[in-house]
């Protein structure tokens, strides 16, 4: 009978399922005596209770198998029976052991009741295996069960295609959560069919096509208004909300997210609230306003700490990293990126792995490490590639090709830079489309067509502009600035500069603020402003060597050279030059091999800039 229980069992329940052998408390105490003599079992000592634990595998099987299986299926229906109780006493740990004898007993109903309960204390807990297992399980059993209720079906295929989406397995879900849609719209269950189609156009607006999302989200909210099911309401305004948001609809996007926290107040219901402040905060980040965003955000990470939710945690956390590379705090962004990933280690949910990677490549490009960047953006490709994203996908290859210009490997970030744009414009996302083709007109002015790089990124500004995307405006005009000034065509510069810094001010992007001080003070020096533009590099790279943005730092001291010269200080001159001699080397030596160490340092648009310099210092 001990066997039955499993190869490790409690006297307690071993005592209350073996009532037809004895009664006696002293007869079983001696009967386990007997066994533990005969070094059959042994007793566990580490344990609350006592346990006991068949010394040998063989012999656990042995002993099990000399009973008849209807003997079997009538002890493991009362092990289940006897264990029962400590689900409730003990938590969700005893569900899969209750589901095991039950399903051994044929007691179909309970079985999948346990299952079910053990599928869903997996998930809370990020197993995600054991969570599958269990749905997997309970599939099977239901078949089994006579009466079967109509709603179990659908809510275990949803509750298997949640964790398949966690897990990257994005076609495996989207058959499970059509299956349930299937199931619920025959069985007219609103509150399933609604959240299914939900998460149906998030796999489609995250995977496959923005077009393609949109119906689904229709579906959803019309059903949700319908329903009674509040909380899905909210669930489903939220998602619908960050659908508007990647579509480039901010005020849509921040209606819903809106509507869904004051519903989630109402019902005072913290996680909701919380993702509703999640979503504002995000809009008010793209829209240019990132100090405050970033009050907001580490508020709301601070309560999915609290709360132990560690999906709305990462999600938060991919805004946080990206408004702190805005701020240039790249130490406090590779901080989150470092505690993002300890969370995906946790929870396996790899769906925002790809913007960690990302963000830790740009902040270490910036910083002059070129092997750990290259790495990074690699990482991202590899890892948004098998996840099937495409939105992800073209944001790794156009880290790639940001990283292969500043190496100056012209030809091969045109490569990435097309590959993007084809990805970006399929999914139907008029964000990430533009974002690609702004790097086309960096591309453009990198090969010296100024007027189609203009052409391109005038475009792009006016699209961003029309979105309301402060922070991607204020990326592309200062590209576009570099272009106009590289064609020389200064007068255009000297009447856009303080466009520009009437978006980066409120913005507190201050690495882009820098880039304004060398952009003022190139036109200074051309309008023997001299001093003034001393002045402007100095502050400029004050805020460059506090961020640690070496490249930057090297542009400013580049940029410095032409004004001191033109104040006859030749000596100060001749310091800028090796200070930005010096940070060249120092992060060549980051080069991944030979070959990009090399690159950097002879076809690097800094690398250019350098000799040409070195020649009129007869360097």
């Amino acid at each position: 009978i001990a066997s039955v229980i499993g190869r490790v069992f409690s006297r307690s329940v071993l005592k209350a399922v073996a009532e037809d052998v004895t009664t006696d408390p002293a007869e079983l105490e001696e009967m386990l005596d007997d066994l533990v003599d005969a070094e059959l079992i042994r007793e566990r000592m580490d344990t609350g209770e006592r346990e006991y634990i068949f010394k040998h595998v063989l012999t656990y099987e042995t002993a099990y198998n000399t009973l008849l299986i209807h003997q079997r299926r009538i002890y493991h229906k009362r092990i289940a029976d006897n264990m029962a109780p400590l689900y409730y006493l003990r938590g969700e740990e005893y569900a899969s052991i209750v589901a095991h004898h039950y399903a051994q007993g044929e007691v179909w109903d309970r079985a999948l009741t346990y299952q079910i309960r053990a599928a869903e204390a997996a998930k809370a807990t990020f197993d995600n295996k054991n969570a599958i297992d269990f749905y997997t399980e309970a599939l099977s059993t239901a078949l089994l069960v006579d009466d079967l209720e109509p709603d179990i079906l659908p809510k275990i295929h949803e509750g298997r295609g949640n964790i398949l989406k966690r897990m990257g397995r994005v076609d495996d879900a989207r058959a499970d959560f059509e299956q349930a849609l299937a199931l619920a719209k025959a069985n007219q269950n609103l509150p399933i069919q609604m959240r299914v189609l939900a998460e149906l156009g998030n796999i489609y607006a995250g995977y496959h096509k923005f077009s393609h999302a949109e119906p689904y989200f229709e579906q959803a909210l019309n059903l949700a208004r319908k329903s009674d099911d509040k909380l899905g309401l909210v669930d489903t305004l939220n998602q619908l909300g960050e659908f508007k948001f990647n579509m480039g609809q901010l005020a849509d996007a921040s209606a819903y997210f809106h509507e869904a926290l004051e519903t989630a107040q109402s019902l005072r219901n913290t996680p909701r609230i919380t993702a509703g402040k999640d979503g504002l905060a995000a809009v008010i980040l793209y829209q240019g306003e990132v100090n405050a965003a970033v009050e907001r955000l580490e508020a709301v990470a601070g309560t999915w700490r609290d709360i132990g939710n560690y999906q709305g945690l990462m999600k938060t956390y991919g805004w946080l990293a990206t408004a702190y590379h805005w701020l240039a705090d790249y130490r406090r962004s590779d901080q989150i990126c470092r505690d993002a990933a300890e969370l995906q280690k946790r929870t396996g949910d790899l769906n925002w792995a790809p913007t960690f990677s990302y963000r830790s490549a740009q902040n270490a490009l910036v910083q002059g490490n070129l092997s750990l960047a290259a790495d990074r953006f690699t990482e991202t490709t590899v890892i948004s590639t098998q996840l099937t994203n495409s939105v992800w996908q073209a944001m790794g290859l156009l880290g790639t090709a940001e990283y292969y210009f500043a190496l100056g490997d012209i030809s091969a970030g045109e490569i990435a830079v097309e590959q993007a744009i084809a990805l970006a414009e399929s999914t139907g996302s008029p964000v990430w489309a533009s974002r690609a083709r702004r790097m086309a007109g960096v591309a453009r002015r990198m090969r010296g067509d100024f007027a189609k790089a203009e052409s391109i990124l005038q475009a792009e500004f006016d699209e961003m502009h029309r979105l309301g995307f402060a922070a991607d405006q204020v990326e592309i005009f200062t590209e576009l600035l570099s272009a106009q000034m590289a064609a020389g065509e200064w007068e255009k510069v000297e009447g856009q500069i303080t466009r520009l810094i009437a978006l980066i001010v409120p913005s507190s992007m201050r690495a882009y603020h820098a880039r304004t001080f060398c952009i003022s003070a190139e036109l200074a020096t051309r309008n023997r402003q001299l001093e003034h533009a001393v002045t402007l590099l100095l502050q400029g790279r004050d805020i460059a060597q506090n961020a640690r943005h070496i490249l930057l730092e090297i542009e400013i001291e580049l940029t410095m050279i032409a004004p001191l010269l033109g104040l006859n200080r030749v000596p100060q001159a001749q310091e800028s030059f090796s200070r930005a001699e010096t940070l060249m080397q120092r992060v060549a030596h980051t080069a991944p091999d030979a070959l990009r160490q090399k690159q950097f340092l002879t076809k690097s648009p800094l690398a250019q800039r350098l000799k040409q310099i070195a020649r009129q210092l007869n360097r």
